[in-house]
């Protein structure tokens, strides 16, 4: 699958969620579970803050709920068991 373009947000087309995101808008899906989004409770490094940054912004720029089966520090996230899934 290659894509056209990443419409929904204009700074970190390069990032694996963006892409990831980008496809599952493009195929309509009608639900996007994430799972391992668990974000940081300590920020011991630079880069674990830039991540979680990043990932925030991809998060709040994208149009369609998202829905966390695991516990996350990430808000914009709607949480769901991932048992209830079973």
């Amino acid at each position: 699958y290659e894509l056209e373009n990443i419409n929904f947000i204009n700074k970190y087309k390069d990032s694996p969620l963006t892409i990831s995101l980008q496809i599952a808008s493009n195929l309509n899906c009608k639900e996007i579970f994430l799972v391992g989004f668990d974000g940081y409770s300590e920020l011991k490094n630079k880069k674990d803050f830039y991540l979680m940054e990043e990932n925030q912004t991809i998060i709040n720029s994208f149009d369609k709920p998202l829905i966390s089966l695991t516990e996350t520090k990430y808000k914009n996230l709607l949480q769901k068991s991932i048992y209830s899934q079973i």
